[in-house]
């Protein structure tokens, strides 16, 4: 009776310890919006400037390389997993938003010039952006990393303008390199 009576007891104090321990906090909604992480600089040289942007609950991590232009057309360059892309913003005219539009550009590296075509997007900013998979990133930039500058045409918008390509090359590998070391899992 008295090993009854001490098992009975030691399962009453079991559950009166129990009953004391805290809850653990409850675990957090899977839908519940993240919070926007700021970007964070990365490098900086010759008036480029390099960025991670972290994830949110509706866009993947990416490197951002742009220039800041006051004014008139300008490139980003954007690098993730497992797209990449260069942006085309401030076009003195934008397409509708969701349009497609086939650039021509003629790069001018000082001997020659060369001509590439793009197919672009455009976003609801009214800026341009040619997407791509990033396993290509190298070898499709390597004309805007090379070039002094870039003349960007099109079918229906014309002549949409020129961008100084000074330090791309830099901004480019800095871009890929904040890539590999901050957005790739």
């Amino acid at each position: 009776m008295r090993p009854l009576r001490l098992a009975a007891g030691a399962v009453l104090l079991l559950t009166a310890l129990a009953a004391c321990q805290p809850m653990p906090p409850p675990l957090p909604d899977a839908n519940a919006a993240r919070p926007v992480a700021e970007p964070k600089p990365f490098r900086d040289r010759r008036g480029w400037v390099v960025t991670i942007v972290p994830a949110t609950g509706t866009t993947r991590a990416q490197c951002v390389g742009q220039r800041a232009v006051p004014a008139g057309l300008a490139i980003t360059f954007l690098a993730g997993d497992p797209n990449s892309s260069f942006r085309l913003s401030g076009l003195a005219v934008s397409p509708p938003a969701g349009a497609s539009e086939r650039l021509a550009a003629r790069f001018d590296d000082g001997r020659d010039r060369e001509r590439r075509t793009f197919d672009a997007r455009v976003l609801p900013d009214g800026s341009l952006e040619v997407s791509f998979p990033t396993i290509q990133y190298d070898g499709l930039l390597d004309h805007f990393a090379r070039a002094r500058t870039v003349t960007f045409e099109s079918q229906r918008l014309g002549l949409i303008g020129a961008v100084d390509l000074d330090g791309s090359s830099w901004t480019i590998n800095a871009t890929d390199e904040c890539r590999r070391m901050h957005v790739l899992p």
